[in-house]
């Protein structure tokens, strides 16, 4: 294949890009055998606008491609692996080798694959690692069968960066969670039907969250205190749930996984180390990309329908286990470096023939002592609360909100003392359910405008919550289980 490729001058910042247009051709072949694929792309990049103070881009990239069919659906080839090389600066920019394993598995009749690759790269002119190790799953959804019925259309989802998946949990952890009053649980997670536990099954479901926050007040964080502080991230929450058949005290028991991943930056005006008496030093700003805390949880669920009203409720547990991305004096960092356990209750209230839903959950953080600073978050309640109106065509929109208060007082910081935080945020909802590939999925957008902060930042988060079950629906679904 011959085609054109174009970079555009989109990145967030000046780090982050090359600041330049550029264009030029791409081509490529890909050979198919019984048991082997093998093929080869090349893009060549040549700028012709952008700043000028700039270096110019001419770049080739090169991506070999190597794939072998091994028995029992498992197969053997290169990783993504895209060798650089700058034509102005006359050497490989990036030159990496890597190698991907991979394997077939099917849910029912959902196709899912599983991959782990490395790469070792053997250059560094470019600010890349110098080895990565990545574990893929991809989720391949049936649309549109082929007349002949041979062949499909797919709708494919990748996740990456499943490393420690086996280490999470059903119930929410908190990628951003640091000391001063912020608690491991990722506040707004939960909303509609929080208080249900479905069929037994497989469930995935994924979170994306934005969050931007400022405080102008003296916060701890990693061993220093900051003032003047911005925080903006951006997280991907993936979260896999087991439903089991097995029956406890008459309710419904599931298992879960949950694991955060993203970037946060935090930009703080004034920042000193912890012990008394030493004075605020200039500003300080950090960034970082990487793994939150992880956590492992289980809960127990109950549901009652009599005609059109439908009730449901839910206890729960989770341990936030502290193997997260952290630093000490970092002030940007996705772990909380401590242990955490999350103890609550969820209920949900709906009316089918109305069309209305009320949800709510009430959990208490335990937090334990930040072992590098010595800073023990206080014990915190998080109330979170939905109201909706289902419409038709799948449609649904409502309210959400929180209210996070913490209980006993942060201890460990001689300059601040006791140290509570506490916020509430309130905002629109709207979500979509749809069927496809015989399955029942669901998409939910939720904004919470935090005010009344104290002892912590407040701003605004926005979730996009994408859920599906891995297993088909049964024959009919008439209402949720």
């Amino acid at each position: 294949g011959l085609g054109p490729v174009m970079l555009l001058p989109t990145a967030s910042h000046a780090a982050l890009g090359a600041e330049k247009w550029a264009a030029g051709p791409a081509l490529g072949f890909v050979a198919r055998q019984p048991k082997v694929m093998w093929g080869l792309f090349n893009q060549n990049l040549i700028s012709f606008a952008g700043d000028a103070d700039r270096d110019e881009v001419k770049l080739s990239i090169l991506q070999p491609i190597l794939n072998i069919s091994l028995p029992h659906k498992w197969s053997l080839g290169t990783s993504e692996m895209n060798a650089t090389y700058d034509w102005d600066k006359g050497l490989w920019a990036n030159l990496p080798l890597g190698l991907k394993v991979s394997r077939l598995h099917k849910f029912d009749k959902l196709p899912v694959q599983f991959s782990a690759s490395y790469e070792y790269n053997f250059a560094d002119e470019v600010v890349a690692p110098e080895w990565s190790l990545n574990l893929t799953v991809k989720f391949l959804f049936p649309i549109l069968p082929s007349r002949r019925g041979r062949t499909m259309r797919c709708l494919r989802i990748s996740t990456a960066g499943l490393l420690m998946l086996a280490l999470t949990a059903l119930l929410g952890a908190d990628a951003q969670a640091a000391e001063g009053g912020k608690s491991l649980y990722l506040l707004g997670k939960r909303g509609p039907l929080a208080g249900l536990i479905p069929k037994p099954g497989w469930y995935v479901t994924n979170d994306v969250c934005y969050y931007t926050a400022s405080s102008d007040n003296l916060v701890p964080i990693s061993g220093r205190v900051t003032q003047g502080v911005d925080v903006e991230a951006l997280v991907d929450v993936l979260q896999l749930t087991w439903v089991t058949d097995f029956n406890l005290v008459d309710g419904r028991l599931a298992l879960g996984a949950v694991i955060p991943y993203g970037r946060v930056e935090v930009d703080a005006q004034a920042s000193a180390s912890t012990p008394s008496g030493l004075a605020l030093a200039a500003g300080k700003s950090d960034g970082m990309t990487g793994f939150g805390d992880p956590a492992l949880a289980a809960s127990i669920g109950w549901k009652h329908r009599d005609g059109d009203l439908f009730r449901a409720w839910s206890i729960y547990s989770s341990i936030f286990i502290p193997v997260g991305s952290y630093e000490l004096g970092r002030i940007a960092n996705l772990s909380g470096n401590r242990w955490g356990l999350d103890l609550g209750t969820a209920f949900t209230m709906g009316n089918f023939k109305k069309g209305r839903e009320f949800s709510g959950v009430l959990g208490v953080t335990l937090n334990g002592e930040n072992p590098d600073t010595d800073y023990r978050s206080g014990t915190d309640l998080h109330l979170e609360l939905t109201y909706k109106q289902h419409l038709p065509m799948g449609l649904s929109a409502g309210v959400v909100g929180y209210y996070y208060q913490q209980l006993t007082a942060d201890s460990g910081s001689n300059l601040l003392g006791d140290f509570k935080g506490r916020v509430a945020a309130l905002g629109p909802e709207i979500a979509y359910q749809f069927k496809a590939a015989g399955r029942t999925m669901g998409l939910d957008l939720r904004w919470y405008h935090e005010f009344a902060a104290q002892n912590r930042v407040e701003g605004d988060s926005v979730f996009l919550t994408l859920s599906l079950p891995l297993q088909r629906d049964p024959p009919s679904v008439s209402s949720p289980d």
